[in-house]
């Protein structure tokens, strides 16, 4: 999520939403985003940017589809997120997490179960590694240099080396 609606403004069709990264770069004219409501049971909608300015801590975003305020009105709470091919790192660049779903991860040889799901610590990102397709066996594994041998993206397969004691 790159950020949220909090309001309309104005009487044209315009959203204001808040970014809390400070950073737009991805926002250009024809931009498709992908808002998710908060509230269970609204369908999301695929929405795309016909132009915007910044404004305060965010964006003023006016959608194609978004013809007056009453439209504008019922996209408050809606999540903003980007299309997944925003999300492709470059060889030699570090991975966008999201690109790492459902790889495999081995510990030495041993496969130690998919990549599920991140999290976060607060110091460093974490894979959430599912043993079993039910997913009763969680490990959050730190996704750090120190334990990261090497990436294989032919393969989906990610192997490291990691501490004893790190998986239950």
């Amino acid at each position: 999520m790159v950020g949220y609606i909090k309001q309309a403004h104005g009487i044209r069709g315009e959203v204001f939403a808040p970014i809390p990264s400070g950073e737009w770069d991805w926002a250009q004219k024809g931009q498709l985003l992908h808002l998710i409501s908060r509230t269970e049971g609204i369908p999301s909608l695929d929405l795309s940017i016909r132009s915007f300015r910044p404004h305060k801590n965010g964006l003023l975003i006016h959608f194609e589809e978004s013809i007056d305020r009453n439209f504008a009105e019922t996209l408050k709470g809606y999540g903003i997120y980007l299309p997944r091919e925003n999300f492709v790192s470059e060889k030699g660049e570090s991975p966008y997490l999201i690109e790492l779903l459902g790889f495999e991860v081995f510990d030495k040889e041993s496969l130690v179960g998919v990549v599920a799901s991140f999290s976060t610590n607060g110091a460093q990102e974490l894979l959430c590694v599912k043993k079993d397709s039910k997913g009763k066996k969680e490990n959050l594994i730190p996704f750090v240099d120190a334990f990261v041998k090497d990436v294989n993206y032919d393969e989906k397969k990610i192997f490291m080396d990691l501490p004893e004691g790190l998986l239950e």
